[in-house]
């Protein structure tokens, strides 16, 4: 029954894809949170989902709560689109192309936030920026290698 479940998920590209972007981006918000209260970062993932929906930082538990979700969406859906790309390069180096994958989604959401000129996203501090391209693109690795996982697993069966 467990193996026909992970198969099941395993095989299907939407769901496999959103565990996997999900996943990452959680460990990538529990990382972020570790560099934020070591005052290494001055902008989390949660800041910037709630600039882009509301224009202000995450102050109180319920919009950090909110941007938690947002951001899981998100990189549920950044995981969606890695597995079609590996779906359709064969699976070939997946933490590879899911750290291309976490990188790119994080330069877009500076463009963004360039484009709507949201202040703290344009005013954040370079090593501020370098740590988050380093927490996508854990992030996108991660995922890869999750969904390199699954792929294994239906192999297997």
């Amino acid at each position: 029954m467990k193996d026909k479940l992970i198969r099941e998920i395993a095989d299907d590209l939407i769901i496999s894809g959103g565990i996997a972007g999900a996943t990452g981006a959680l460990v990538m918000e529990i990382l972020n949170f570790i560099l934020y209260g070591l005052n290494f970062l001055e902008l989390r993932a949660v800041d910037w989902i709630n600039l882009l929906t509301k224009r202000e930082l995450a102050t109180d538990l319920l919009q950090i709560i909110t941007g938690i979700i947002g951001h899981l969406f998100l990189g549920g859906l950044t995981g969606v689109v890695l597995a079609y790309i590996l779906y359709y390069t064969d699976y070939r180096f997946p933490i590879l192309k899911g750290i291309g994958a976490g990188f790119s989604t994080n330069i877009s959401f500076l463009i963004l936030g360039s484009l709507f000129e949201l202040e703290p996203l344009i005013e954040t501090p370079t090593e501020s920026i370098l740590i988050l391209h380093f927490t996508a693109m854990l992030f996108g690795g991660l995922a890869g290698y999750i969904l390199n996982k699954f792929h294994k697993q239906i192999n297997k069966c």
